[in-house]
């Protein structure tokens, strides 16, 4: 080859030029097999002065040369590289490894590597590599090393400041959590307890529905956190009935004119006031506003359908209408059980889960058989114990809802009020 071949390898960015000096031309030929899709430019040279010309004008990162050409040998032109291309990854490629200019070049550092002929594909391909990686840091002095390690320690502080300010700033965030659910909780007990008051509203009914629901739930395989919502919107399902006057929720929802159910329905809309300014009770509303729609989609307030319905509105309609059925607030006629269970599979598949009307029969089997699980007293509390049930007073007041743990404070306030009120509580804990 009389001229300079320049052979673009990659389609991929290239890394540099890498520059192979040789005067044999089926030496340049086999070199260009190897390097072939390399992603750096290759440009191939069978003279040694037209290399350096080439290099004068042009960056090159790593050079190949053969140690006897004609002209300029492979020393001499090793050695003008590393005078004016000192950052240049020098290579030797040559067949005689006891050559004396060799061994000279090797010891006054003008190459960095031999390669012997005939060489191995992959040693020499890394051999380049290594090259590249060298000419991207040569240029690195000592003042810049340790300007970078000065750099490297001062970020390392600024990390552990600002790990200190992380946690001090997660510190903050866990605390404001806390208040908004200490807040959310004295807002459960507030609601609960607002129905409980009112004189045309059973107490009795709503702890009932609870219980059910929460039976349902746990047969139908949900987890423990959908239990919880359904458990408490089952104890407050009726918080929308306060916006509803009292002719209309003493009679039988069979007695009632096209009026008194438009009215009677409108308590999904007044719950809906109640939650919205609580996004936290949202799951909570999601139920409550939702249980007087029917799998068929004609239920109300949104005629939904059976896959838009949530799981615990179709369960806290089933458990409603089982003690309504039960405590005569459908038709004029207090229904047992058996009749209860009876008149209902007879809208299941319609305005009840099929699925949930079979479950309620097995949940009430052995209703009456039930045994409560032994509480404590609140003289046996200990920090840390979770409430497993909801603590109710004598009056049916919402003390402590399900899954309050307690402290300190809140075991003296129990304390206290049983030695106020000279009673005593049977406290489930987990």
């Amino acid at each position: 080859m009389s001229d300079l071949a320049a052979q673009s390898q990659s389609t991929a960015p290239q890394k540099g030029t890498l520059l192979v000096v040789d005067d044999e031309a089926s030496i340049l030929k086999a070199l260009k097999r190897v390097f072939h899709g390399e992603p750096y430019r290759l440009v191939l040279a069978d003279d040694a002065n037209k290399a350096i010309e080439f290099m004068r004008n042009n960056t090159v990162q790593v050079v190949i040369s053969d140690m006897q050409m004609p002209g300029m040998s492979g020393s001499e032109f090793l050695t003008l590289v590393a005078q004016e291309f000192p950052k240049t990854y020098r290579v030797v490629l040559s067949g005689q490894a006891d050559n004396e200019a060799l061994v000279s070049a090797i010891n006054d550092g003008k190459i960095h590597r031999f390669v012997q002929k005939p060489w191995e594909n992959e040693l020499l391909l890394d051999v380049i590599k290594e090259g590249f990686v060298h000419f991207n840091n040569a240029g690195v002095t000592k003042e810049e090393i340790a300007r970078l390690k000065l750099q490297i320690n001062k970020l390392r502080g600024l990390n552990a400041a600002l790990e200190q300010k992380v946690e001090y700033r997660t510190t903050q965030v866990k605390g404001a959590i806390n208040k908004v659910e200490r807040g959310v909780t004295v807002l459960k007990k507030s609601l609960y307890n607002s129905v409980v008051i009112s004189p045309y509203l059973n107490s009795a009914f709503a702890k009932n529905v609870s219980k059910l629901a929460e039976k349902l739930a746990h047969g139908a395989g949900l987890d423990l956190q959908q239990v919880s919502h359904i458990r408490y919107a089952s104890l407050i399902c009726e918080i929308g009935m306060l916006g509803v006057r009292a002719e209309v929720i003493k009679k039988p929802f069979f007695t009632m004119s096209g009026n008194e159910k438009a009215e009677f329905y409108k308590q999904c809309d007044y719950a809906k006031l109640v939650f919205a300014p609580v996004p936290q009770l949202q799951p909570i509303a999601d139920i409550v506003c939702n249980q007087f729609e029917h799998v068929n989609g004609q239920g109300y307030p949104g005629k939904l359908s059976d896959e838009s319905l949530p799981i615990g509105a179709k369960i806290l309609s089933v458990a409603r209408d089982y003690y309504a059925y039960m405590d005569g607030r459908i038709d004029l006629e207090k229904h047992n059980a058996n009749v209860t269970i009876q008149l209902m599979q007879k809208f299941a598949g319609l305005r009840y889960d099929l699925a949930l009307v079979e479950s309620l029969k097995e949940q009430t089997k052995d209703q009456q058989q039930d045994k409560k699980d032994k509480g404590i007293s609140s003289v046996d509390l200990a920090e840390g114990m979770i409430l497993k049930e909801p603590l109710f007073n004598k009056n049916d007041i919402l003390v402590l809802p399900e899954g309050h743990t307690f402290d300190e404070a809140s075991i003296a306030r129990l304390i206290s009020l049983e030695k106020r009120f000279n009673m005593h509580f049977s406290i489930l804990v987990e």
